[in-house]
């Protein structure tokens, strides 16, 4: 955090407490007179009314700045498994096995894909849940069609289109995430 974040936020609310503590040494004058308390008393009312804009505009600097630094680790651990979904994506749709109606159906070539989704699938959940609880993220992610468009390959079709629904949705929570983050609080941190 800055201290210029909080210096241009606060500079504003300054000011009057730079005339309100010119206007006290005009009150010690008055002191003396018959009606002092209405002065000190009004010193202090002001004095009361800038404590509080100060305070909660300090209050919203901090919590703008928890807010950006949260939404920066959960963008940045959704991006690296963006990049693996995008991986095994990569690999199955480069693979010259699953290409071949020959060999698309065998079981070797479905093994070598299904545990590696599952893993990417679970590490998503888990750090859906970590990052974003109650915020719909992980139901967003595991909303996938109960069809997909089949070949005569239908097992290792079934497995693409569902990495690739996944990855999709994974996608549209990062394009999202602000109303993500909103939705656990204000500064994207789940309440205690």
């Amino acid at each position: 955090m800055r201290v210029t974040d909080y210096l241009s936020a606060l500079l504003p609310l300054l000011v009057p407490l730079a005339l309100t503590l010119i206007g006290l040494g005009f009150l010690e004058r008055l002191r003396e007179t018959p009606r002092a308390w209405i002065y000190s008393s009004l010193f202090r009312f002001a004095l009361l009314v800038w404590t509080v804009p100060f305070v909660m505009t300090a209050r919203d600097v901090y919590q703008k700045h928890e807010f950006q630094d949260r939404r920066r680790q959960v963008a940045d651990a959704i991006s690296r498994e963006l990049r693996e979904g995008r991986s095994i994506l990569d690999a199955i749709e480069t693979d010259k096995a699953y290409q071949y109606i020959q060999t698309c159906n065998r079981k070797e070539v479905l093994r070598r894909y299904e545990s590696r989704v599952e893993a990417w699938k679970e590490r998503v959940q888990k750090l859906l849940d970590e990052f974003l609880p109650a915020s719909g993220a992980r139901r967003r992610f595991e909303s996938v069609p109960i069809r997909f468009p089949l070949s005569q390959c239908p097992r290792m079709d079934y497995t693409y289109w569902r990495t690739l629904a996944l990855f999709q949705n994974l996608s549209a929570i990062w394009e999202a995430l602000d109303q993500y983050c909103f939705r656990i609080g204000p500064t994207c941190h789940p309440p205690a």
